[in-house]
């Protein structure tokens, strides 16, 4: 998932703020629109951006950046900050998608990927040019007034940071919890007359209308059309990757696993000594018991997302079946279902009935003065966006 300003592994926060600050006093830092040749130096600087904890984790974008852009649609615009040998220490995406936004279709944006080498972390004057330049980009097209963007609660600096209404930063409204789940197998039944199928080729139109129907209420969440799941399909998000819950022959639940990591992974860069230790007894146990195993390091965890998830109010029994249903798949694949929900989203409970581990986030609106009205209003509003494009 995207974080901003993530903290380093193994520094010293006080030292590299005052070492990155004088650093940043000269005007060796240059800011860009980030061009086709710069592919290389992003994926190098996801690679070294690593989230600390019993595994280590980076959020990458092999073998090509801009093509996990396209998959993920939207307008996407990258911003690169680079030192004055060339190297690229920074990054940032603006995203505008086409949305739901408090009942009616709007297009909003979405910030992801903020990222500084970890020898810039404490550096609030790149941010605050980062930011100018994001600014610039926001005022030319004009086309979105309010931002989505998530971060780690555990990202203790970059909250405190963007939170803090300081001069040059955006603000910051929080709106909601975001649980970022992997879940393990549970056995639940459909309810009686609920039938549970893959989609066929032809049901775009119907589940576009079926996903639009549940997602209007909920601020963020994408608006759908049947153009845009074909367009998936060349990204793995294929029909028969749709699980449909019926009763009569109606939809009334529905959800997609998809495999991003053709293009988009979360790669172990390390591990506890602890967990080091018993990584070959816990894979063991694993093959034993049909679960994904820990890899080497340098290597994805096996993971599937669960895309363009929706219910029709009053059925989430079906989509608790359908959501097992999903898990089940994922194992005997080899891999383990990725789900993720706003707190306050009617799915979320659903969620929670299944053995999980998860990661919380917290979601934030984002905005310069000429949208501050408009997030505003989304205080305590339903919010929904799709893990996968987190």
């Amino acid at each position: 998932m995207a974080r901003a300003a993530h903290p380093g592994v193994g520094t010293n926060p006080r030292a590299v703020a005052a070492d990155a600050c004088r650093a940043s006093d000269s005007s060796a830092f240059s800011f860009a629109a980030a061009r086709a040749e710069d592919d290389a130096g992003i994926r190098q600087l996801l690679r070294e951006s690593t989230m600390p904890g019993a595994i280590a984790l980076s959020f990458e974008r092999e073998p090509n950046f801009f093509a996990a852009a396209d998959a993920e649609g939207g307008q996407h615009q990258t911003m690169v900050c680079r030192d004055a040998a060339g190297t690229i220490i920074g990054v940032a995406t603006r995203v505008v998608r086409e949305t739901f936004l408090q009942g009616a279709p709007s297009r909003t944006g979405y910030l992801a990927q903020l990222r500084l080498a970890p020898a810039h972390l404490g550096s609030f004057h790149l941010v605050t040019r980062g930011f100018r330049l994001l600014k610039q980009w926001h005022e030319h097209d004009a086309c979105t007034r309010v931002y989505l963007t998530s971060i780690l609660d555990s990202n203790r600096p970059a909250r405190r940071l963007l939170e803090s209404g300081r001069r040059g930063i955006p603000t910051y409204r929080p709106l909601d919890r975001f649980e970022t789940s992997i879940l393990s197998r549970a056995r639940i039944r459909p309810p009686n007359g609920v039938t549970i199928r893959n989609a066929t080729p032809g049901e775009e139109p119907t589940l576009a209308s079926f996903l639009n129907a549940c997602n209007v209420a909920h601020s963020f969440a994408p608006l759908c059309s049947a153009e845009r799941l074909r367009t998936q399909s060349q990204f793995g998000l294929t029909m028969d990757r749709f699980l449909i819950a019926e009763r009569a022959g109606t939809i009334i639940a529905c959800a997609a696993l998809w495999d991003v990591r053709a293009f988009k992974q979360c790669v172990v860069r390390g591990y506890a000594p602890w967990l080091r230790t018993l990584r070959p007894a816990i894979n063991v146990i694993g093959r034993t018991l049909g679960r994904p195993l820990l890899p080497a390091v340098g290597h994805p965890l096996a993971l599937q997302y669960l895309s363009q998830a929706a219910c029709a109010p009053g059925h989430e029994d079906a989509f608790a079946a359908l959501l097992s249903k999903a898990c089940a798949c994922c194992a005997g694949e080899g891999c383990s279902l990725v789900t993720g929900f706003a707190a306050r989203h009617p799915l979320a409970p659903v969620a929670s009935r299944f053995p999980r581990r998860t990661l919380a986030s917290t979601l934030y609106a984002v905005c310069w003065p000429d949208g501050d009205e408009q997030a505003s209003r989304l205080a305590g509003a339903p919010i929904h966006t799709e893990v996968a494009l987190l």
